[in-house]
């Protein structure tokens, strides 16, 4: 599970920049939704790769 922890962090971030971006096109505030997109991209990403690592 710690290894899943480390491995999440980049590409959450990175996806929650393209969540950020996207929101803002649409009129939204892009720093509420990047942040929002990262905590969610991250606990998905965790999940998922605990869950198949473990396999």
């Amino acid at each position: 599970m710690k290894g899943a922890l480390l491995i999440a962090v980049i590409p959450a971030i990175v996806i929650g920049i393209i969540n950020g971006a996207y929101w803002k096109k649409q009129g939204y505030s892009q720093l509420q939704y990047t942040i929002l997109g990262t905590f969610i991209a991250y606990a998905l990403l965790v999940k998922a790769i605990d869950f198949f690592w473990s396999r």
